[in-house]
């Protein structure tokens, strides 16, 4: 006899977070984000999230993530 154990059921694949409803109160929040996550952010921009989504993530105004993006070009020059 073989005191083998049923192997548990695998669980469900998640489904796929949706991105964040950028609605007109997320380009009205006041929120400042802490200088510590600004690369953070250009990171998440670089490797493909909308600065909407990032706004959305911070609950910050989509403005204050734009200044934290800056312009690309000029970034590169320096």
């Amino acid at each position: 006899m073989s005191s083998k154990a049923e192997p548990e059921p695998r669980p469900e694949p998640a489904a796929a977070v949706a991105a964040p409803e950028i609605s007109q109160a997320t380009t009205e929040r006041a929120a400042t984000i802490p200088g510590s996550e600004h690369r953070r952010i250009r990171t998440l921009v670089t490797y493909g999230m909308t600065p909407e989504q990032v706004a959305g993530l911070y609950e910050a105004s989509l403005n204050e993530v734009r200044r934290i993006i800056g312009n690309r070009e000029a970034r590169k020059k320096a």
